[in-house]
């Protein structure tokens, strides 16, 4: 999502003539996308206030924040940002650069980049960092509230975009030639779902979002994300649809059917657990049971039998007991994950979990963590070596030297000599594997 909104942000930039450089040393403007989900990722940004102010006080940078950005912690970044704004306010950043005394000239040129104040900023055509993959953000905001995550609190309520507007934005990805077009949204299953609590209301534009903009048909009675899946995967061409992250809540057989089914909806599934144990769920606030989390993995499996599922575990939850850790290994063994994002349980100011002791030493979050990396590196060994000797199509994203990267249908990143072109859709055939990845030749 960070990355998809930067992608934004270069565009407005561009278009008053800034141009991005990959030295630090050398940039005017610098801009801090920031992510609020874990203390550390805050913690690295304070570490840069030392050598950024050096440069701030003799008028040579300008530094700017946005992104996933806490109440409690935007007092503490006052004095080291020229300016704090929202993602949603990058369609005003030409008045917020004027005010913070940068000068610069607007450009006159026509293009796809034009904007008009206020507008959503969902409008403005990225400048996308890939020729390869294009990310399509279908929501924005979270109204889950995990006891442990910033994210509602930074972020604000969800709010889905329009379907149509989803629909032809990735269209014309295709017809530009992108390969791999990725939905983005905090739940992206829960696009469109009208629940009593959330707020239809864009607290910026005061702009309405309502629920016929969402649902494409109105006799289906398949939930909106299915219905947009399933218009996108209607697009003539050849390319894959990705989506990502899910919520267990809104897992339904209606999507993972729809996966199965649908011509360009590739086989991965991001499904994120965070625990193993009923207990430690229900203080996380994550609203479903294990029993729950197990039955959509058996669905998956049941309709999808060649899909890689991934998922996000946190270890070390406020007074989450050996035992309660070694239900998540349990899960582990039962899931058969081919990915994980495992990290160790952090208090983020603010959230409901920082009303818990932090209670499990560090040296045990890490055991914990190496328990499961290694159980994982096992599962997903014995999973990737059964592709050695098979062709598999590939889709080629990077070369280096004489080398292709690339990823499989399913996620899974391959290395091979290639020499020909990115964007390429390619038989590889897989010589070796390793737990994260695999190699392979092309011929």
């Amino acid at each position: 999502m960070n990355k998809s909104d930067s992608e934004r942000l270069a565009a407005v930039l561009e278009n008053i003539r800034f141009a991005q450089t990959e030295k630090e040393a050398e940039a005017n403007l610098i801009f801090v996308n920031a992510c609020s989900v874990r203390q550390s990722a805050i913690d690295r940004i304070f570490g840069k206030k030392k050598k950024w102010n050096k440069r701030r006080e003799t008028g040579d940078l300008k530094t700017f924040l946005l992104g996933c950005v806490l109440p409690k912690d935007k007092p503490k970044m006052e004095n080291f940002f020229d300016a704090i704004f929202d993602i949603k306010d990058i369609v005003n950043l030409p008045k917020i650069l004027r005010k913070s005394g940068v000068k610069f000239k607007q450009s006159k040129k026509n293009g796809q980049n034009k904007f008009a104040p206020d507008s959503d900023y969902f409008h403005i055509a990225p400048s996308n960092s890939s020729k390869v993959s294009a990310f399509v953000p279908i929501m924005r905001g979270c109204d889950h509230f995990c006891a442990y995550c910033a994210v509602p609190y930074a972020k604000g309520p969800e709010i889905s975009r329009p379907a149509r507007d989803i629909a032809n934005e990735a269209k014309k990805y295709i017809k530009q030639g992108f390969k791999e077009i990725t939905l983005l949204g905090q739940n992206v299953n829960s696009y469109g779902l009208i629940r009593p609590r959330w707020k239809m209301v864009d607290e910026k534009t005061k702009k309405i979002y309502p629920p016929e903009s969402w649902i494409l048909d109105t006799k289906s009675s398949k939930p909106p994300f299915v219905q947009l899946l399933e218009e996108i995967d209607k697009i003539p061409g050849k390319f894959w649809i990705r989506f990502i992250t899910s919520h267990p809540m809104d897992m339904s057989l209606d999507l993972i059917k729809a996966v199965a089914a649908g011509e360009h909806i590739t086989p991965y599934i991001h499904l994120p657990a965070q625990a193993g144990n009923d207990e430690v769920l229900k203080k996380m606030n994550r609203q479903y049971t294990i029993k729950w989390y197990k039955k959509i993995i058996e669905n998956i499996r049941k309709y999808i039998p060649d899909a890689v599922i991934s998922t996000d575990i946190i270890v070390g939850f406020p007074d989450e007991t050996k035992k309660q850790f070694r239900d998540t290994m349990d899960l582990f063994d039962f899931a058969r994950y081919d990915i994980a994002y495992i990290a160790k349980y952090s208090p983020r100011p603010g959230t409901a979990a920082t009303h818990y002791k932090d209670n499990v030493p560090m040296d045990e979050k890490k055991r914990r963590e190496k328990i499961l990396t290694k159980k994982l590196s096992e599962i997903a060994l014995a999973r990737n070596q059964k592709l050695v000797g098979k062709k598999i199509e590939v889709l080629v994203e990077s070369i280096h030297g004489q080398i292709g990267f690339g990823h499989t249908r399913e996620f899974r990143g391959v290395k091979f000599p290639y020499s020909g072109s990115i964007g390429e859709f390619v038989k590889v055939k897989i010589t070796k594997a390793n737990p994260w990845g695999l190699m392979g030749e092309f011929k």
